[in-house]
């Protein structure tokens, strides 16, 4: 009797474990732009979103790959469509990948839903206010960051879809129009391949509605990506301040935790002191564990994605280059690119931004602990720095599939290397 009455208690722990997570897994989804990665079909257990981009994506990509084909000769169709496929294929890669890591995934939003790590009261009132301070700072860049890009791409998507198109049309009269070959369609968001008759009207306004319906969902795609990666950033950010903080004010927090237990946090010699210092170091490297876990999940769902996103804008923005150089092309056109290359550009120096920026915060760790007044407890306290040390040597760095570290100079060498194939497209051309 008494081992059922156990076993069910044990099971009913396990339940309510369960439902805990599941309600911190749904506030991190809330709280951290997690609806995107919904509606971009990102986030497994909405499959019929899922399915309606996979099967865009097997209409769109050989319709465009044929207008490839058939407009080889003509260098501004080849570039933009091929700008567009590398764009739907990198958003439709980003879309696979966060659906096989739905596991991962949750780790991230459970932990951001419980706030990381729980200090136990070993936190002095100081150190809290202090925290707080830069949560709300964090809270305030991810929502500015959240505007201001979907703003932008939104921009750019008005431009593409629906302002180019209007302006080609009622302009049509003083725009010098190239004769495109037979099944190739360009007024709408990019050259693509028809397979059937240019004045079917019906038949054009199902493609154009298509167009409209993949090209917003991969804007949703972006959106989940690049909130996501934001959000996850700059959680880890917020964790590692705390942290530094954490060890900055270890004998504050000792003090506190001692005066608590109404000691004198004078007396450095004192064995509650000590003890008080124990408790929070261990607190402290808990919470280091814990946020290299989670760095290593997020790192883990991005490896790839990143290596793919570095190359791709380079080519993107080669492409672009040449567009714009281009003579032949309207002007209309190369307004609207505009607004998508910053776009593409925002996206990745953002995600180059703070993975130098995480880099260095996790790397700066044993300073922040050998800052403090160590050398009064050195006989605690030594261990502890060592063993810092040691895990900061390889700290949370993000890299392109293992071949470049994600920081500010990856950003400046993907301009660089875009601008000299540009150039070189551009002299061949000319020859």
């Amino acid at each position: 009797m008494s081992g059922d009455i156990s076993r069910f208690k044990a099971k009913s722990t396990t339940t309510n474990e369960s439902l805990m997570r599941e309600e911190y897994i749904r506030k991190g989804i809330d709280e951290n732009n997690g609806l995107f990665l919904i509606i971009g079909g990102m986030y497994t257990g909405y499959l019929p979103i899922s399915i309606l981009h996979a099967i865009l994506t097997a209409v769109h990509i050989p319709l465009l790959l044929a207008a490839v084909i058939i407009g080889r000769n003509d260098y501004v169709v080849v570039s933009e469509t091929i700008h567009f496929i590398i764009l739907l294929s990198l958003a439709f890669v980003i879309s696979m990948r966060y659906l096989s890591v739905r596991k991962k995934l949750d780790n991230i939003f459970e932990a951001m839903g419980r706030g990381y790590y729980n200090y136990e009261g070993t936190l002095d009132p100081g150190t809290e206010k202090e925290f707080a301070i830069h949560l709300k700072e964090s809270e305030k860049r991810k929502s500015v960051l959240k505007y201001v890009f979907v703003g932008g791409c939104i921009g750019a998507l008005i431009c593409v879809s629906i302002l180019r198109p209007v302006l080609q049309y009622y302009l049509k009269k003083y725009i010098k129009s190239k004769k495109l070959p037979h099944g190739l369609n360009g007024a709408k968001n990019t050259f693509i391949y028809y397979p059937w008759d240019s004045s079917n009207t019906w038949l054009n306004f199902i493609g154009y509605f298509l167009q409209d319906a993949y090209t917003l969902m991969t804007a949703n795609v972006v959106f989940g990506f690049v909130l996501m990666f934001v959000s996850t950033a700059e959680s880890v950010v917020v964790q590692l301040d705390k942290l530094k903080l954490s060890l900055k004010r270890i004998k504050i927090r000792a003090a506190f935790i001692a005066s608590i237990n109404h000691e004198d946090p004078a007396t450095n010699n004192n064995k509650d002191f000590r003890r008080a210092l124990h408790i929070c170091i261990k607190h402290s490297i808990k919470h280091h564990q814990l946020i290299s876990r989670i760095f290593d999940d997020f790192k883990s769902i991005n490896y790839l994605l990143l290596f793919y996103l570095i190359g791709s804008l380079t080519f993107l923005l080669c492409m672009s280059a040449v567009l714009f150089a281009a003579d032949d092309v309207s002007l209309i056109s190369k307004a609207t690119f505009v607004f998508f290359i910053t776009s593409e550009l925002v996206a990745t120096f953002l995600v180059c931004m703070y993975g130098e920026h995480i880099a260095g915060m996790s790397s700066s760790l044993p300073m922040d602990l050998y800052n403090t007044e160590w050398y009064h407890f050195s006989n605690e306290l030594l261990i502890y720095y060592r063993m810092l040390a040691m895990r900061c040597t390889r700290p949370c760095q993000l890299t392109a599939g293992g071949f470049s570290q994600i920081n500010r100079n990856t950003f400046l060498e993907v301009l660089k290397t875009a601008f000299s194939y540009a150039n070189l497209l551009q002299a061949s051309k000319q020859k």
